[in-house]
């Protein structure tokens, strides 16, 4: 199994205030997509991404989907808010499971946000679990421990078994841009699928090597 992963710098306000609260609210996407972008086209695909949320949030109500895929709407939006970083197969996820020290660093959005998702069920406990799948968030208070781990010797051995230099370059540069902006920074699977073309959110966000375009941290969001 393969994974496209990834990071998506987003706040804790911009998760509720872009995605919780259409979520809670339907009626209030096109409001939020207006605050977002000013591109007729951008806030089209805005709204297609939030109606599917919609569907996506009552299937899990249901049963019918699993908590993690809802966390792919969230990433879909933050990457209109956000340029967001691709590393092919490699995830913080993946390197919790090399390393078990990481796992302080990360939350579950289910955990971040118990009132909105009363009664649900997380069963992925924030890890990268299938394709197609959210992961876990670094709060912004736990970006400069991840980073010091990562550059540590002390967890080479689980680090590059994980992450290949392209994909540890970009998880840095995510890591910085959230840092320079006050954001945490989400991760998923299958959002961004190259081989297929597939581009789930904002295409003008996306950072990665095959782009040549890793260090560009220039938002391409109009407002």
């Amino acid at each position: 199994m393969s994974f496209d992963i990834t990071f998506h710098p987003i706040s804790k306000e911009e998760l509720q205030g872009f995605f919780l609260a259409v979520l809670a609210q339907p009626n209030r996407a096109g409001e939020k997509a207006a605050h977002i972008t000013t591109d007729p086209e951008k806030e089209s695909r805005l709204l297609g991404i939030y109606e599917e949320c919609g569907d996506v949030f009552a299937d899990v109500k249901k049963g019918s989907e699993p908590f993690s895929t809802l966390v792919l709407g969230a990433a879909a939006i933050a990457g209109f808010l956000h340029p967001y970083w691709y590393a092919r197969g490699s995830a913080i996820s993946f390197l919790i499971d090399e390393d078990e020290r990481f796992e302080p660093l990360t939350r579950s959005l289910f955990e971040m946000f118990p009132r909105a998702f009363a009664g649900l069920r997380d069963e992925s406990d924030g890890m990268i679990l299938d394709n197609y799948s959210g992961g876990g968030y670094v709060p912004n208070g736990n970006l400069p421990a991840l980073k010091s781990m990562l550059l540590d010797d002390d967890y080479e051995d689980a680090v590059s078994t994980v992450f290949a230099e392209d994909s540890f370059e970009a998880l840095l540069e995510a890591i910085d841009y959230a840092l320079e902006h006050g954001t945490g920074l989400l991760e998923v699977a299958d959002l961004v699928v190259p081989s297929e073309g597939e581009v789930f959110t904002d295409p003008d966000n996306l950072r990665a090597h095959y782009l040549e375009n890793v260090d560009d941290h220039d938002n391409a969001r109009d407002i």
